[in-house]
């Protein structure tokens, strides 16, 4: 609880090195051991140790954007005065450990849908480089899984187009085309359940 404590305080800075460095206590500290995973899944009912808040105020956002101005008001907080944007090993980082608390604790997902996930997710996708968007299209699975709440979100932001124009792009990465191959695959099969009919994907 003490190593979450710690890279949470660094996840909260206001420069990016040490939230990148708060990311990767989390990460070692978390993949420790089966009791450590157990111990991360009860803290995360006390709000001062959520994580999925915190990644989305601190590593996920744009201090400019309107969504977090309206998530401030929401929440009664002041705006962050963030000295130093996010870069793109930090969004990597914080999608990847957004995929895990999604993955480890299910109930991230409802917190994740609270600060727009699937909205700041979809804005992420098409501006970032090919590794933030690998990273992106695991953390989107992870946060839809189980959360009809999510997955109507993704439905709204016509996810599926956006991913498969992604997909049919000859000029985006071979890797990445076929990584929303295994996505919109993943989609279909669980996700989205098999009670649909079967989606046309070219």
């Amino acid at each position: 609880m003490l190593a979450l404590r710690r890279g949470l305080r660094d996840v909260r800075a206001e420069f990016s090195f040490l939230r990148v460095r708060g990311l990767l206590k989390f990460l070692r500290s978390v993949a420790e051991s089966d009791s450590i995973i157990n111990l991360f899944s009860q803290t995360q009912s006390l709000p001062e140790l959520q994580v999925v808040p915190v990644l989305f105020r601190h590593s996920l956002n744009d201090s400019d954007d309107e969504i977090v101005r309206n998530l401030d008001h929401i929440f009664g907080v002041e705006p962050l005065k963030i000295t130093s944007p996010s870069t793109d090993s930090e969004v990597s980082l914080a999608l990847r450990v957004l995929e895990g608390c999604c993955l480890l604790h299910p109930d991230s997902a409802v917190l994740a849908h609270q600060h727009k996930a699937i909205q700041v997710l979809m804005n992420i996708l098409p501006t970032c480089g090919v590794i933030e968007q690998g990273a992106c299209l695991d953390a989107l699975i992870a946060i839809m899984l189980d959360s009809s709440a999510n997955q109507m979100d993704f439905e709204a932001f016509h996810g599926i187009e956006e991913v498969a124009g992604l997909k049919r792009d000859k000029q985006v990465d071979e890797n990445l085309r076929l990584k929303c191959g295994e996505f919109l695959l993943l989609l279909i099969g669980h996700v989205n359940g098999r009670d649909r009919p079967p989606l046309a994907i070219t």
